[in-house]
């Protein structure tokens, strides 16, 4: 299982920025031995563009740290879960329906 998380871009910021920004907090904030993440996708709400985090489920209670992170940002973020983020101003955005995979060509 994947958790999936959401966090505030400011202007011009790239994914990789905010990763670097979270990596850095974690550098001195955290001492963990291994943790990663992996690049969603971004989603707008209010004019504002939120960039997606997944935290493998193998991270366990660490995951968290992300949140404790965005809370020391100022930035607009929550998480996800059935298909909704819920955001940290008490918002709630619903995400678009994902499309069913398609299957390969030798299956049609």
């Amino acid at each position: 299982m994947i958790t999936r998380s959401y966090i505030e871009a400011r202007q011009n910021e790239s994914w990789r920025d905010v990763s670097n920004l979270f990596m850095e907090w974690l550098k001195e904030n955290a001492s963990l031995k291994t943790f990663g993440f992996s690049e969603g996708g971004a989603v707008d709400y209010a004019g504002k563009r939120l960039y997606n985090f997944h935290f493998p489920a193998q991270h366990g209670a660490n995951i968290s740290l992300f949140k404790t992170w965005a809370e020391s940002t100022g930035r607009l973020f929550g998480g996800e879960k059935d298909g909704t983020v819920h955001l940290s101003n008490n918002q709630i955005l619903t995400l678009a329906a994902k499309a069913p995979p398609r299957p390969p060509p030798w299956r049609r």
